[in-house]
């Protein structure tokens, strides 16, 4: 399924179980990403939502170009997890993946690179193949940055640590 109108809908559903799960406000994507995911993508994206007595309790946003598939977002309602929907949601995107041609599904990665990171235990559950993947990233202007991540430290104390494997934190100074 595709259409800004499925996106529109994916979003709220998505962003119901971000606020369920207490997310982190980076996981809060504006109504506008979603809107110009189908002018940028075109037909390169399905959504996949599973029904359970005519009422979806889980939704996958899947990205895919070429041969290769990416499970971007997923939603789901927390009270129907016992039922699997995610994982059932997730067969049938890979199978749909086959179905159009698509030779790699990469699944991202967990919270962090830990083994005890359950996100990561779940993604890397469907295969034994892992990928190595690198970010990166140039500071142009040394000074600013470090103004930068000076107030936003002292703005966040007590999310210092849990971020400092994010972007502005991770950066080795020199």
């Amino acid at each position: 399924v595709t259409g800004s109108d499925y996106l529109l809908h994916f979003r709220d559903f998505y962003i119901n179980t971000m606020k369920d799960v207490k997310a982190e406000q980076f996981y809060f994507f504006q109504q506008s990403y979603f809107e110009n995911l189908d002018n940028y993508l075109g037909d390169n994206y399905f959504i996949i939502n599973v029904y359970y007595r005519n009422k979806v309790i889980n939704s996958l946003l899947v990205l895919y170009y070429g041969n290769y598939v990416h499970y971007h977002l997923s939603a789901r309602d927390r009270k129907y997890s016992s039922l699997g929907a995610n994982n059932y949601g997730l067969d049938v995107a890979i199978k749909h993946s086959i179905d159009i041609g698509s030779k790699i599904f990469h699944f991202g990665g967990g919270n962090t690179q830990y083994p005890n990171d359950s996100l990561l235990k779940f993604k890397t559950s469907f295969s034994k193949t892992k990928a190595e993947y690198y970010i990166g990233n140039k500071v142009h202007n040394q000074v600013v940055y470090d103004e930068i991540c000076a107030i936003w430290e002292k703005k966040n104390p007590d999310k210092k640590d849990l971020f400092r494997n994010y972007f502005l934190i991770k950066i080795q100074k020199k």
